[in-house]
């Protein structure tokens, strides 16, 4: 694997971890928006494995069309919910009635962070590695 793929990794694994830290901390929308970085930034990592240029999107369901033909998660329909999460955690009038008050809840925060784990996971085993012990001196997930 080259270095840009594993930097992807260790960055999504940290979002990972800060997204169990807000839910811990009751910050479900926050918690949601890690969620989202968390898979974004595990998608990325297959595009730099292949010596793509990693585009300048953060919408989930752009990056799996670009793997589509490479990759493709378990249950990729779970993750269009991604780009809502992305939407209302940096624009709360993006989506009006979407969610009350534009924040997610405990049973947002939670599956995102089950799907989050998942998609990481598959990545890893997809290119081969696991992100145990990132850069900056993290724990486990």
């Amino acid at each position: 694997m080259n270095d840009d793929a594993k930097r992807w990794l260790a960055h999504a694994y940290i979002d990972l971890r800060s997204a169990k830290a807000l839910i811990e901390e009751e910050i479900y929308s926050q918690a949601c928006f890690h969620c989202q970085q968390c898979v974004e930034k595990s998608l990325k990592s297959i595009l730099a494995y292949q010596g793509k240029t990693i585009p300048r999107t953060h919408s989930i369901a752009a990056l799996t069309t670009l793997l589509v033909s490479t990759w493709s998660f378990s249950t990729a329909s779970e993750l269009t919910v991604f780009d809502i999460f992305y939407m209302l955690t940096r624009y709360p009038d993006a989506f009006p009635g979407a969610l009350p008050d534009s924040l997610s809840d405990k049973s947002d925060a939670d599956n995102a962070l089950t799907i989050a784990h998942n998609v990481l996971t598959e990545v890893e085993m997809f290119l081969g590695i696991t992100v145990q012990s990132p850069p900056f001196g993290q724990g486990s997930y």
